[in-house]
């Protein structure tokens, strides 16, 4: 019996089985590099529209004196009367008092002066961290028949309202002589604080917007509010992860971290069905911009700290309602 010459002997089975594991190693890797990159690429998108958000602030800010957009000041007439929906105004009105983004972007964003269509387009527009694939799972009307009938109108359900990429932190916002807001019984917010750059403290240390939004409940999925006012932030507004109201994206985050019996934060990153959909969005990461212009990508742990999303001055009333781990009561935040 011969001997197969080189030229034409086969691959074994054995051999043929290495070739195959080689190529599907080497694609492994070369998928997980692509998909790195993917959202590395995200990341550097979703950072460019909060500097794009933050430069509109900057241009509002200049305009009227250091104040900034918000429930107490470009929807303060919202906080006050109260409506049962967006109003037909301008592109830069708030359709809800906590709404930031019409009074600073509006005219950049090409908003809609009718204001359900200009509530919808804000959530549909090009304002949208690119990881963020959430939709609404359902309309909270707050049985407001009128809002109701303009959906239907419209045709428009939860899945054609895209899931809000980014919130202004409500602590600046917010004061003890303004519209009764949901207190969020952790913090004590300075008397003499109002919404205005020069008194939030350092800019480079204060969180103006960050990654998600309200409401999340992890047993019903998402709502999408359509009406004027809102009293702990709508769909525009958080206190963010080291003060989490239910409903907030970071809610269940703080309980296993703060809640006795449950600080092991270990379990906690294991809970990222609940928050990284709608908040760490980026490696269990999120993004934030601060005052000062900056954007950071923020691990969930370092992003517990209490001071980035509250004034100067601001009381640590109980610390075992916030998240982070180096809070006590009685302090005063930087």
């Amino acid at each position: 019996m011969t001997r197969a010459t080189g030229k034409n002997r086969a691959f074994t089975l054995v051999e043929l089985l290495v070739v195959i594991s080689i190529i599907a190693l080497l694609m492994s890797i070369l998928v997980s590099a692509l998909g790195k990159a993917r959202e590395l690429s995200r990341g550097i998108v979703c950072r460019a529209h909060m500097k794009d958000a933050h430069s509109a602030l900057a241009s509002y800010m200049a305009a009227w004196n250091g104040w900034f957009a918000g429930p107490n000041t470009s929807g303060l007439f919202l906080s006050k009367n109260n409506p049962p929906g967006p109003l037909n105004i301008s592109p830069t009105y708030p359709v809800q008092n906590m709404d930031w983004i019409s009074p600073t972007m509006g005219r950049d964003l090409a908003l809609p002066e009718n204001g359900y269509e200009r509530l919808v387009a804000i959530l549909n527009s090009k304002l949208r961290c690119p990881s963020n694939s959430q939709k609404y799972d359902y309309v909270y009307t707050g049985s407001n028949i009128s809002v109701e009938s303009w959906l239907q109108s419209h045709h428009l359900t939860a899945d054609t309202i895209r899931y809000s990429s980014y919130s202004a932190a409500l602590g600046f916002h917010v004061y003890e002589d303004a519209a009764a807001y949901e207190d969020p019984m952790a913090v004590q917010i300075p008397k003499n604080y109002r919404p205005k750059i020069s008194l939030i403290g350092n800019p480079a240390e204060k969180v103006y917007i960050m990654d998600g939004a309200r409401y999340v409940n992890p047993g019903e999925g998402s709502s999408f509010n359509c009406f004027g006012y809102q009293d702990d932030g709508g769909n525009f507004m958080l206190y963010g992860p080291s003060v989490s109201l239910g409903g907030d994206p970071f809610y269940y985050l703080a309980q296993e971290v703060v809640l006795p019996g449950r600080t092991d934060l270990r379990k906690a990153s294991r809970r990222s069905d609940i928050f990284q959909k709608y908040a760490f969005r980026h490696d269990q990461c999120i993004n934030a911009a601060f005052f000062d212009g900056h954007c950071e990508k923020i691990s969930w742990r370092d992003s517990l700290k209490t001071s980035y999303y509250f004034p100067k001055g601001t009381k640590v009333k109980k610390a075992i309602w916030t998240a982070d781990p180096h809070d006590k009561d009685g302090q005063i935040l930087p």
